[in-house]
């Protein structure tokens, strides 16, 4: 029998000289192929191999929330868009603007006044706000609620009717149908064709008016007339209308009250029917922008 700790050393014993000689007689066949050809054979084994693929695992609640949250708000978008959206149309000095509605009805608004309605107005509902003196022709149909920064406000249905809102001024004249007129802290008080309401303080005093009585306000055609009002009020109108700027020199115009009227064809003729009967005198500034006015007394 071998010893196998004698086959052990045998093998430990060859000579490196036999090992070669050995490995040296091993015959290898001759390849065929060139360096180009052995390249491209390793590119293309390299690129051909799939590489391994991750797998990602959504959580399908996560998904759902997440699509729902998108969906919430851009319907919350949409809606804010339809709400809040507003159309403003303003009318400067000297100018009259006529303004007609998406559902038929017609705002005529006066010099120096601005109104604002929805841009979806049939689909969130017949709301507008003003600031100025606007005549409103309003078309048959749900409620047309016209209010201003005060929070006063106008509620019709189909009827005629002019509307003040300037600072603490404000004034609604009925010229057909009925209207609902509403001022913070004081109770709702409803106009017939001829009467008109006024806001003092908290409170609506109601009149009829001789100047109310025809079927719209005489400012639509040009005349402005004017039944014991401080005659401030007068120059503040003729300022509107004719884009000047009234000065009063040597008096209060606060303190004296005026009865007449005056028309919007000739800005000299205005001044002469305003300031004749209050014993009053005026002259143009260089340019003519500016009218300065003094007392005769």
């Amino acid at each position: 029998m071998n010893n196998p700790k004698n086959h052990i050393k045998q093998v430990n014993d060859t000579e490196p000289d036999e090992l070669m000689a050995s490995l040296g007689e091993l015959q290898v066949p001759p390849s065929t192929r060139s360096k180009e050809d052995a390249w491209n054979i390793i590119m293309k084994s390299i690129a051909t191999t799939e590489q391994p693929k991750e797998t990602i695992r959504l959580n399908n609640r996560r998904v759902w929330l997440a699509a729902a949250a998108i969906a919430a708000l851009m319907v919350i978008s949409c809606w804010s868009y339809l709400w809040f959206s507003r159309v403003e149309v303003s009318s400067p000095r000297g100018v009259v603007t006529d303004v007609i509605l998406p559902d038929g009805s017609t705002a005529k608004l006066n010099a120096d006044s601005w109104l604002r309605y929805p841009r979806f107005y049939n689909l969130v509902g017949r709301r507008l706000k003003i600031e100025g003196e606007v005549f409103f022709t309003v078309t048959h149909g749900s409620s047309f609620v016209v209010h201003d920064d005060a929070k006063r406000t106008v509620e019709v249905v189909g009827t005629e009717f002019n509307m003040v809102s300037r600072g603490s001024t404000f004034k609604v004249a009925c010229f057909s149908g009925k209207v609902m007129v509403s001022n913070p802290g004081s109770e709702r008080v409803q106009l017939v064709k001829g009467e008109m309401a006024v806001a003092t303080g908290k409170t609506l005093k109601v009149s009829k008016d001789e100047l109310h009585a025809a079927s719209a306000p005489g400012w639509t055609s040009g005349e402005f007339k004017f039944i014991g009002v401080p005659l401030s009020e007068v120059l503040t109108e003729l300022e509107r209308q004719f884009n000047i700027k009234v000065t009063a020199l040597d008096f209060n115009p606060d303190g004296r009250t005026f009865t007449g009227y005056f028309t919007k064809s000739s800005l000299v003729q205005a001044l002469e029917l305003v300031t004749q009967p209050m014993s009053l005198r005026y002259e143009f500034s260089a340019d003519s922008t500016v009218v300065k006015i003094y007392s005769n007394e």
